[in-house]
């Protein structure tokens, strides 16, 4: 249940963008399908980190994925190699921060709590990036994120205390 409360807050925090295949509603679309395969990892990783430590699983994990992404820049005949050195400097700390921290963590947390718990985190990521951005930047925050938000968030918290 309260995973269709988390969804049913998704969609509301995407509005009308969803129906826009070009823009946000294409990359709204492009992020769906990667949290798909995100809860996949997720699945497989609670079996596979029962019995391999969080740095060898990790390590894996970012090379078969970054084999993927190339692949699929190959495929769509996307350049990787023609952006300043300031485009690079950001990549490089999106590579480090969110991935190498966050997802070792998530990495090592799997073997200890539920992945469908470990899976949802990240679902409260637009509750605070748009918190962060009304914060810092006094950007406001449209109704269908702020309502859509909070229903995540009441999800959320029914689904850590259900699986208590």
């Amino acid at each position: 249940m309260s995973l269709i409360i988390i969804f049913s807050g998704c969609i509301i925090v995407q509005g009308n963008d969803l129906g826009n295949l070009r823009g946000v509603g294409l990359g709204n679309i492009m992020a769906i399908i990667s949290a798909v395969f995100l809860g996949v990892v997720f699945l497989v990783g609670s079996k596979v980190r029962q019995n391999t430590g969080a740095l060898p699983y990790t390590k894996n994990l970012f090379t078969i994925s970054a084999i993927v992404l190339l692949f699929c820049s190959l495929l769509l005949n996307n350049s990787i190699f023609n952006y300043g050195a300031e485009n690079y400097f950001w990549l490089l700390m999106l590579g480090v921060i969110p991935t190498l921290i966050g997802h070792t963590i998530f990495s090592y947390s799997i073997k200890f709590v539920s992945p469908t718990i470990i899976a949802s985190i990240p679902l409260g990521e637009p509750i605070i990036a748009s918190i962060l951005a009304f914060v810092l930047f006094s950007e406001g925050v449209a109704s269908n994120v702020f309502i859509g938000g909070i229903i995540i968030a009441i999800g959320l918290i029914f689904l850590i205390r259900s699986n208590n």
